[in-house]
Order: structure tokens, then C-alpha cells, then sequence
């Protein structure tokens, strides 16, 4: 699958790009509510729409959005959402700093990027936050109103598709009530919120019909192809840099490596051409610690791989001012209070985390482990291998002459077995390129080694086996790397994640008491759902939104009043 996946976005690069021609993505998001305070948890939802036949359908392309939150300063958060299927779901903290203002969602796809204008932008979101321990302001993007000239308004949206929100009109606090997605058309995707409705004004802004209904006409959109598609997950991209960048001859015998703590799969490889590397990743999930590091450059070159950015960061303009009033300040204080809540409660008590595509590089079920504490223990690398892992060796490369792990292979026939080497060598998923490095290391935080004896390819590069030696408590982040290496944090994709609600263990003062971004509802069918109301009584807010399987819009509201 690696290498079909890895042939199709060869293809892709090398030729006019037809069929990419033809495909037309938009990305429309849908969030918990739409006005927020800073520090406040953002919950989202991403349609990725295939926009380029006669009616939209969800794009099965795309394997990543990007997310920016811009105001009229420019771009204030960055955030990564992985779709599979045209889908995705994901969760991100608001930043305390933020200003008091309107603010703009804009999504899009590395395939929107080929486009020849930025026409994709025009379909983002519009968010208010309000700052309530700060004072700054974006500027020019809030209008004060004096004392009771700000006007509560709940304006009903109208309906659209087949399928309908019902609860109850009435519950009561700290219970359990039913929520039912009936729906009478064709199967739909949808996002679900349940959310306070406080007397704080959303923006203005449609719903997915609107979306839907600005979408190109097929054959408007051109394209300059500069960009590869992101069909099976983010692609990276960095440029050598440091004082001897200008000097390196690129023979194609330079490589660069990408690994992050943890996750032994998120290993990547890529030849440097011309001072530049490219990694075709399967999403790395969550903010990580990146290890960059560059091989073959030639020992004392002075050089590291510097990652570039994927955000576009656009100028963004026409986003409405956001009304100040004194008629705020109770909604406000509750809302901030409510944000507090959450920020000591256990969220993992509260949320349901989502399948996600998972990396499958190196499954559990290839490895072999030694779980250390099973053995005698021993306080060098040297005696752990000679003594526990029969496995691996430990000699001088025929080449380097410098020590190198081996690792016993097999051949097909089961009738020749000799150690080879070319292994790639892990400490908690970071690459160790100098053995010798981790010769030194302390043995005694060895938790377990992984063994995988058959051969990888990981991008550019071969390797005739992998072990991972995993620590206590990620203790990668204490060895000592090569002076061509670099530690980048790394926003990754966020995960998945339904807030579905719980019992809480402090007083309950959530506002938003339910949010799933990837309901599915068959067709002619009903889907239960279990909502679990607050101690804090309440005119509460159901919104369901998305589409059905032949592109049409499905918006449902209801209110449940908590008493």
C-alpha cells in the first residue's frame, strides 16, 4: 500500500496533473457555537467538498485542512485537522492572549493551493472572542454600544434535508435526556452541539445551504499546479540551512530524517535534492517534538534541515466589527467561569476520542518484545544485547568502522541466517543514525525492546530491520544528538475528539454540553444520542448540520430548556 501511495504522488508531481485539473475542493467547518472567550476550548468539524461534478459530494482526496483563525491583524492560530473520507473532526485550546474581536476560520487543502486565485478563502467562518482579563482589542474590529443598546437576538434558521433534531422541550438539571436524529432521506454526515444560548450574539453567518450554494460552477476554477495533493497525509517539507549550506555538492547520497517521540511509525525519510527534502507522512497527530536531522553531509559540514510552514497566513478583509457593550458583562463573567471549569475538570473523563487512520508501518503484532523487567537486569546497552536480545550485535560497520547495531536475518527459506546491517535504530521513536551514541546510553531506563526483523522502506530509504529501544519515561529527549540535528516543535493534526459529557467531579457549569463532529445517520433511519444537562439551568441550543450522500444540505435546530 506504502509504495502504491508513494507511486501515485510520484505520478502526480511528474505529470500535467489532469485529473487534479478537475477536482475542486471546498471546506466548509462547523464549530460548537460561534461566539467564545479566550482560553476557551474550540470544537470543530470539517466537510471537505468535492465540488467539481454536476452536485457536491464529499472529496475523498484530501487527506489534511488547514485551519487559521485571522482577523484583521492577520493570522493569531494555526490548527490541523486530518480527514478521512472527506471528514474530520478535531479540538483546539483558543489562546488567552487573544484580542477582544471578530475573527474568520478559513480552511483549506493543499489542493486548494494549486488554484490560480485565493477564491477558497471566501467560504470561512466568521468567530467572536472576547477577552475578559484583557483589554486589547483587534483594531478597528469593535464598535462599543452604550449601556442597554445592545439587543439580544435568536433568529431561527430555516431547515434543510431530510433529517430532523427531536427532544424533549423540557429537563431537568444534572440528567440524562435523549436526543433523536430522525432522518427520512438519504444516509448524512453530520456535526452535533448543544450549547448555551446566554443572550451573547453570534456573528452573522450562513449555514451549509449557503455554503453550498457559492460553490464554483465546474469548469471556473483554474489551476497552476505548484502544489503536490495531500491524498494520505500531510506532506513536509524543509530546506538545508546553516553557514555551509552553499557548499554541499548534492549527489543524491544526502538524506534527511524526520522522527517524533513516542510514535515509532512517524518515521520519515527523503533524498536532499538541490537543499531541499520532502516527506510524504501518514498525519502526525497532536503537538509533538520534530527530530530533523541530515545524513551523508560529511562529518564538521555545518548544516541543519529548517522545516518550512504549510499556512498560507492570508490577508483576510470585510469581517463585520464585533459589538462591546456593558450589557455583556454577567453572560461574560459566566462564560469565563465556565472556561475555568473546564480547565480543571479531567477532560479525557468528559470526552470520547474517534477512530482515526492509524499509521500501520509498524504493527504490535510484527514485533517482537523483551520486556526488561523479565530479566536480569544490566547497566550497559553492550551487555542487554549480548545477554538478552540474541537479535542484534554489535560490531564495526564494514564501512564506517564506527560501532553499529546489527540485526540477525533470515532468509526465506529459513536455511541461512548471518546479521546485517543498515538497521534503523529508535530510542521512543527518534532515529538514532550514530549508534555509537547510544552505546553510552543508561540501560537501566530500557523498558521494553521492539524487534521488527523484516525489511522497511521508509521513503528514500532502506533498512533491513528496526529495533526500538523505549524508555520509562521518553528518554530520547535526553540523548545527545549529532550536530546535524534539530528538535522543532511540530503542530500535528488534532485528534479526533466527540465531547460527549460525564459526571463531573466539581460543580457542572459547562455551556457547551455536548459537541460530536462525525454523526453518521443511515438512510431512512433514526440515531439516539444521550445528553447529559449541567447543574447550570438554561436555554440550551441543538444544532445539527452537514450533508447527505447526495450533496444535499442538512441544518436542524431545536431548544431544550434545562430547569
Amino acid at each position: 500500500m506504502k509504495r502504491i501511495l508513494l507511486l501515485l504522488c510520484l505520478a502526480l508531481a511528474a505529470l500535467p496533473l489532469t485529473a487534479q485539473k478537475r477536482l475542486v475542493e471546498r471546506v466548509y467547518v462547523t464549530t460548537d457555537r460561534s461566539a467564545y472567550v479566550a482560553g476557551d476550548m474550540l470544537w470543530c468539524s470539517a466537510f471537505c467538498v468535492d465540488a467539481s461534478g454536476d452536485s457536491p459530494a464529499l472529496s475523498r482526496f484530501s487527506g489534511i485542512v488547514y485551519l487559521e483563525l485571522v482577523s484583521s491583524a492577520g493570522t493569531e492560530m494555526t490548527m490541523k485537522v486530518a480527514l478521512n473520507q472527506g471528514r474530520g473532526g478535531g479540538v483546539f485550546r483558543l489562546p488567552s492572549s487573544l484580542p477582544t474581536g471578530n475573527y474568520r476560520l478559513v480552511a483549506y487543502t493543499a489542493q486548494n493551493r494549486n488554484e490560480t486565485d485565493l477564491s477558497f478563502l471566501s467560504a470561512g467562518k466568521t468567530l467572536s472572542v472576547f477577552n475578559t482579563l484583557s483589554t486589547r482589542r483587534v483594531k478597528d474590529g469593535v464598535r462599543i454600544a452604550d449601556f442597554g443598546e445592545y439587543v439580544s437576538r435568536e433568529t431561527p434558521r430555516d431547515a434543510a434535508g431530510s433529517l430532523r433534531a427531536k427532544i424533549g422541550r423540557h429537563a431537568r438539571t444534572s440528567t440524562s435526556v435523549p436526543l433523536i436524529l430522525e432522518n427520512g432521506g438519504a444516509a448524512a454526515s453530520v456535526s452535533v452541539s448543544v450549547s448555551l444560548q446566554d443572550g451573547i450574539n453570534d456573528p452573522e453567518g450562513g449555514t451549509v445551504a449557503d455554503f453550498l450554494s457559492r460553490l464554483p460552477a465546474p469548469g471556473t476554477v483554474s489551476f497552476s499546479d505548484t502544489r503536490i495533493p495531500e491524498y494520505e497525509g500531510e506532506i513536509l517539507r524543509g530546506s538545508v540551512e546553516g553557514p555551509d549550506k552553499d557548499k554541499v555538492e548534492y549527489n543524491g547520497t544526502q538524506y534527511a530524517v524526520i522522527s517524533t517521540a513516542g510514535a515509532a511509525s512517524d518515521t520519515y525519510t527523503s533524498v536532499v535534492r538541490d537543499g531541499k527534502a520532502v516527506f510524504f507522512t501518514n498525519n502526525i497527530y497532536g503537538d509533538r517534538e520534530l527530530v530533523c536531522e541530515l545524513l551523508g553531509f560529511g562529518e564538521g559540514t555545518d548544516c541543519f534541515l529548517l522545516m518550512e510552514s504549510p499556512f498560507l497566513r492570508p490577508a483576510v478583509r470585510d469581517i463585520p466589527p464585533l459589538v462591546l457593550s456593558p450589557d455583556l458583562r454577567e453572560p461574560l463573567l459566566a462564560r469565563q467561569a465556565s472556561m475555568q471549569m473546564q480547565r480543571t475538570a479531567a477532560l479525557d473523563t468528559l470526552v470520547e476520542f474517534l477512530p482515526k487512520r492509524e499509521n500501520l508501518l509498524l504493527k504490535e503484532s510484527d514485533a517482537k518484545v523483551y520486556h526488561l523487567d523479565d530479566y536480569t537486569r544490566f547497566p550497559t546497552v553492550q551487555e542487554v544485547v549480548v545477554e538478552i536480545v540474541p537479535e542484534l550485535r554489535i560490531r564495526k560497520g564494514k564501512i564506517s568502522r564506527e560501532k553499529e547495531i546489527q540485526m540477525l536475518y533470515t532468509d526465506r527459506t529459513g536455511s541461512l541466517s548471518y546479521y546485517m546491517g543498515d538497521v534503523l535504530v529508535l530510542l521512543d521513536g527518534v532515529v538514532v543514525s550514530d549508534h555509537a551514541r547510544l552505546l553510552d546510553y543508561d540501560a537501566l531506563l530500557f523498558e521494553d525492546i521492539c524487534i521488527y526483523s523484516a525489511p522497511y522502506t521508509l521513503g528514500a530509504k532502506f533498512y533491513r530491520g528496526i529495533v526500538n529501544f523505549k524508555t520509562r519515561k521518553n528518554g530520547s529527549i535526553a540523548l545527545k544528538f549529532t550536530d546535524q540535528t534539530r528538535v522543532f516543535d511540530f503542530q500535528g493534526a488534532s485528534l479526533p475528539v466527540a465531547y460527549t459529557g460525564g459526571v463531573l467531579q466539581e460543580k457542572d457549569y459547562r455551556q457547551t454540553i455536548y459537541w460530536h463532529p462525525l454523526i453518521e445517520v443511515g438512510a431512512a433511519s433514526e440515531r439516539t444520542l444521550m445528553i447529559r444537562t449541567p447543574e447550570l439551568p438554561g436555554l440550551f441550543k441543538v444544532v445539527v448540520e452537514g450533508l447527505d450522500s447526495e450533496g444535499n444540505p442538512i441544518y436542524s435546530e431545536t431548544f431544550l430548556d434545562v430547569r
